[in-house]
């Protein structure tokens, strides 16, 4: 018997039985001797990352070790998503949060919940997951979950404190049992990432987005991007776990180029994709994201326990091309989550009577060049 990394945050599955890396296997009963965290420092991505990324960089839909990983058929159950419109933010995701209610508590099981918002900055509210759509969140799981909720972020610009304080978060305290958690102050784990040569470079990431004992919640925005198109649940959770720490500013490693980034994006998401993906588009932001751009009122809200089902959903909300966004295409590929729309079971709000084509960003047509071969 041997073990599959597809379960979030690399748990241990019995079934799936094997995963080849470098013609290699690696035993069950060995993998559970492995101190899990101290794994993920010494192996990094040595598993999923860099080796297979210096092999197949330059053909990426190749993807054929990885998409042994996990095989689906199609007779299995597709995703649900949850997909609501209406005229109230706080009322939309609630409805979309209720309607997997069920899937969520089985989710949950004995993990510890922790909320991971989209505050990027810590000074501009469109672009920041807003308070009511937290607080929709919290009534919701107030009914299924009796422990203490943590609310961690990292914002580019500063500390998380300041968000909070910003976006009128500190009337939570008051009401719900939640702490606000800085990632920055979090244990650092060391990853390795891709650098500008098609190098290893190690970055910090926070441990607890890794834990498999989190049940991770993604609370995004729906928005344009100035590098990987869109950026939405998944990317909310990779951005927010590079640290800064020590004088260094690892998000800003993150970015060595267009393709490494979409390839390091994949890579990540085995390691810390939600288990749960909230998408607040009452007011997402089009043209120049995840900061700069403009409001357009679309006033949806879309839930899912499938990460990339939801991200794939709210993709066609916003009119866009789903087959020139990198790092999800990977993740499809991969079977990390459920790209097919034949194959996500949509409730509530038909996807076509949500659509409000988004405006891209001004520099569209460089972020498409992951697609080019070296």
């Amino acid at each position: 018997m041997f073990c599959n990394l597809d379960k979030h945050r690399l748990e241990i599955q019995e079934s799936d039985c094997e995963l080849a890396v470098d013609d290699g296997k690696l035993p069950v009963d060995e993998a559970k001797s492995v101190n899990r965290r101290e794994f993920i420092k010494g192996a990094a991505f040595g598993l999923i990352g860099t080796a297979v990324a210096l092999n197949s960089f330059a053909a990426p839909m190749q993807l054929t070790r990885l998409a042994d990983i996990k095989k689906k058929t199609s007779t299995e159950k597709a995703a649900k998503v949850a997909l609501i419109k209406g005229d109230e933010r706080y009322s939309n995701v609630y409805a979309a949060l209720n309607m997997i209610k069920q899937d969520i508590k089985r989710g949950i099981g004995n993990k510890q919940v922790v909320i991971k918002p989209n505050f990027v900055v810590t000074n501009n509210q469109l672009s920041a997951t807003h308070v009511d759509c937290t607080t929709a969140i919290l009534d919701v799981l107030k009914q299924i979950y009796d422990k203490q909720i943590i609310i961690a972020e990292s914002p580019a610009d500063g500390p998380a404190a300041r968000g909070f304080d910003n976006y009128g978060y500190q009337k939570l305290l008051k009401t719900y049992d939640v702490k606000f958690m800085e990632l920055d102050d979090d244990e650092p784990s060391t990853l390795f990432i891709l650098d500008k040569n098609l190098q290893p470079l190690p970055i910090q990431v926070s441990s607890m987005m890794m834990d498999a004992d989190v049940y991770l919640i993604s609370s995004a925005v729906m928005k344009t991007h100035d590098t990987v198109v869109t950026t939405l649940s998944l990317k909310n959770i990779l951005m927010g776990a590079p640290l800064k720490i020590n004088g260094k500013h690892y998000k800003r490693d993150v970015h060595q180029g267009i393709k490494q980034i979409n390839y390091t994006f994949f890579q990540m998401t085995p390691l810390m994709k939600p288990d749960l993906a909230i998408i607040d588009g009452f007011q997402g932001m089009e043209g120049n994201g995840p900061v700069g751009g403009t409001a357009v009122d679309t006033k949806v809200a879309i839930a899912s326990t499938d990460f990339l089902a939801a991200d794939r959903t709210a993709v066609e909300v916003m009119g866009i091309d789903f087959s020139k966004i990198g790092y999800l295409n990977y993740c499809a590929d991969a079977n990390l989550g459920v790209a097919d729309l034949s194959r996500v079971e949509v409730l509530g709000e038909k996807i076509a009577n949500c659509k409000r084509k988004f405006k891209l960003h001004e520099n569209i047509e460089q972020q498409y060049q992951w697609m080019d071969k070296i």
